[in-house]
């Protein structure tokens, strides 16, 4: 019986496996298999890459300066959009009545008197932007605002913190003048008798 396991043992050749599987890999299916599997896209990359040996050292150059050249305009061609976007945004609306320059040698009754008669006429856009400037001014005329045109209204409201009154009337007129001065919407007169109601806080008399 052991005689028997000995020679079995012996008749097994360990590398039948290895040739078994090469003998299957070398037949033709298998073969144009591993051939239709290259990947196109590296294909194509090693052909270029050969071409690109080829050429001369000059051609090298100038194509590499061509890039970076390409690469800096781009950059710069962004820079200039960016920024002509950001002033077109920052563009200043057209002038209306009641802005700074057409306002600053006029007193603040003289401005609330020229809102009062724009509302009275339907002229509500005039009026509102006509009515939050008498404000403003007659603030300034206080010493409770900068004389300065170049604030913002939530730079005025910080500036009027201790005085609620005079804030409160302020801030009810804000929204409804940015939204008609900057936004360029037509209000209602509702709108407009509103921010009347608010420059009416700060001019008690109708000024004579």
């Amino acid at each position: 019986m052991s005689g028997e396991t000995a020679d079995s043992s012996a008749a097994v050749d360990p590398e039948l496996p290895s040739r078994l599987l090469d003998d299957i890999l070398s037949r033709p299916e298998f073969a144009s298999q591993v051939v239709e599997g290259r990947n196109p896209l590296s294909d194509a990359i090693e052909r270029l890459a050969a071409a690109w040996s080829r050429l001369p050292g000059w051609v090298d150059g100038v194509l590499t300066g061509v890039v970076i050249a390409a690469a800096i305009a781009l950059v710069l061609w962004l820079l200039v959009d960016v920024g002509g976007l950001g002033r077109r945004r920052r563009r200043a609306a057209p002038s209306a009545p009641g802005d700074p320059e057409h306002v600053a040698a006029v007193s603040a009754d003289e401005i609330y008197r020229q809102g009062r008669a724009a509302h009275a006429e339907g002229r509500f856009a005039d009026a509102i932007i006509l009515l939050f400037r008498a404000m403003i001014a007659r603030l300034t005329e206080r010493g409770l605002l900068l004389n300065d045109p170049s604030r913002t209204n939530r730079e005025h409201l910080r500036d009027l913190r201790r005085r609620e009154g005079e804030a409160q009337a302020l801030r009810s007129a804000i929204p409804t003048f940015e939204h008609v001065r900057y936004g360029e919407r037509e209000p209602v007169a509702a709108e407009a008798s509103e921010t009347l109601a608010a420059a009416q806080k700060l001019f008690p008399a109708e000024p004579r």
